[in-house]
């Protein structure tokens, strides 16, 4: 066979098949929701909603055992992905009491029944920085507004669930589903994902870079309107 003849090789693995995907959602904010954190969990089948009250229930006992009192701003996560292991984080603290990240992941799950277990990690955060990343978040989550085209459906994928509150307010929230990289929700995204890798390893330098160079990409391409 001519070497111009010969087909190139196609992935067809499911990471493959993943990372070669056009992600169809490509607006630039988040859409809104009703927030994943203070809602309870559903009585009905919304497997969301109770993986999401599940996986906080930890984080907020663990900032009630913190020195925070009194914590001015809250920045929140839930990730749920088709086919990996749902996670939250949350960073909490104010300028006077310091930041701290928190961390819990869902690590089992029972089959038969609605029952999970969770692993829960927190670390602390320059005071710098855990301000940086609050106002990154209270700035993005601000912006939340209705896609000009609403989506008929989603295939499989990862969706986002982001909130924000602070001592002067009120709780805002708002979602994405697998966002291009080079939107401010991909990198809105990104910035959670370093965060979550820090706080599992905090001697981890490049995920410390990783969250200073998406606070200061989201700082340059995310202005308040």
């Amino acid at each position: 066979m001519d070497q111009a003849d010969k087909k190139p090789d196609v992935d067809l693995s499911l990471e493959g098949l993943l990372e070669a995907a056009t992600p169809v959602h490509r607006e630039d904010h988040l859409e809104p929701e009703a927030s994943r954190f203070t809602r309870p969990a559903s009585s009905g089948m919304d497997i969301s909603l109770t993986l999401a009250a599940k996986l906080v229930a930890p984080i907020e006992r663990e900032i009630d055992a913190l020195p925070l009192l009194p914590w001015h701003e809250k920045a929140s996560v839930f990730c749920h992905p088709t086919y990996e292991a749902p996670w939250a984080l949350q960073v909490v603290g104010s300028r006077v009491a310091g930041f701290w990240a928190l961390v819990s992941e869902l690590t089992a799950q029972k089959a038969e029944e609605i029952s999970f277990s969770t692993s829960m990690r927190c670390t602390e955060l320059s005071k710098d920085l855990g301000f940086s990343v609050c106002h990154s978040w209270r700035r993005i989550v601000s912006q939340t507004h209705y896609a000009e085209q609403r989506l008929g459906g989603r295939c499989d994928g990862e969706s986002y669930h982001f909130a924000y509150s602070g001592k002067d307010t009120p709780e805002m929230a708002g979602q994405t589903w697998s966002p291009a990289k080079t939107t401010v929700p991909g990198r809105f995204v990104a910035l959670a994902k370093a965060l979550k890798e820090y706080v599992r390893d905090p001697v981890n330098h490049p995920a410390m870079e990783a969250i200073h160079d998406h606070v200061a990409w989201l700082t340059d391409h995310a202005l308040l309107k």
